[in-house]
């Protein structure tokens, strides 16, 4: 390709570059969307190149009680330091586009240092993944983020990708210790998940035969295809 093929060029902030980008249909129209590691969505109209932010409500990005309790913390812990400045960059290092209850939203992965951020703890070494309005930027349902099976570090989401199945969206995401964890967006509760080889890896996600698959790769060189509707153990 050259740049005589470019088609349209979309300006964004000059001091911020590009966590992810991806394309959907917006009333009909279709959008390019970005974010950048501010956390600020950025919506293209196509073809005219229309634009419109909107900033994700990050202040709401920590984790709920809930999520403590499920991991073991007891009632007299204090749940994170409600006034810990997180950046921006921590909680949205990937991200993808989906609809949820026939709405629009972005779907976001932390980096590594997410949750530690996040809980003040920091051997707590994992992203979350969260769901976002993509019209008004607001949290949407709660924080999924669960412990590696094999030794509690998770590390940064790498990919992350969306799929249809009979139970509703699946959140699918692939982090750097390989495991791989998919997510029901209607109830923000873990399915399956797996301990991949392929480490700080890749993985795309297809619905294939009514059922969602998912493919990964990674330091192991190898191609690995995972079916997302078997519970692990």
């Amino acid at each position: 390709m050259t740049e005589d093929h470019m088609m349209h060029c979309f300006a964004g902030d000059e001091q911020r570059y590009i966590t992810g980008v991806a394309v959907t249909e917006l009333d009909g129209v279709p959008h390019v969307v970005g974010l950048n590691d501010r956390g600020v969505v950025q919506k293209w109209a196509l073809p005219d190149g229309e634009s419109a932010v909107v900033p994700l409500d990050l202040p709401a990005a920590a984790p709920e009680d809930e999520w403590y309790h499920e991991q073991g913390w007891e009632e007299g812990d204090d749940f994170g330091d409600p006034n810990a400045k997180v950046p921006a960059g921590h909680i949205v290092a990937v991200m993808t586009v989906t609809r949820l209850d026939g709405r629009p939203v972005v779907v976001t992965g932390g980096n590594e240092h997410d949750l530690s951020s996040h809980t003040g703890d920091a051997d707590m070494y994992a992203g979350a993944v969260r769901v976002w309005d993509l019209r008004t930027g607001r949290k949407v349902g709660k924080v999924m983020a669960g412990d590696d099976p094999a030794d509690g570090a998770v590390g940064a989401v790498c990919s992350l990708a969306v799929v249809s199945s009979k139970a509703g969206p699946i959140a699918v995401s692939s982090s750097e210790s390989g495991l791989l964890q998919a997510w029901n967006l209607l109830t923000n509760e873990l399915g399956a998940y797996a301990v991949t080889t392929g480490e700080n890896g890749v993985m795309g996600a297809a619905t294939i035969g009514g059922r969602p698959i998912a493919v990964t790769g990674g330091e192991s060189r190898t191609l690995e295809a995972w079916d997302l509707l078997i519970r692990s153990p």
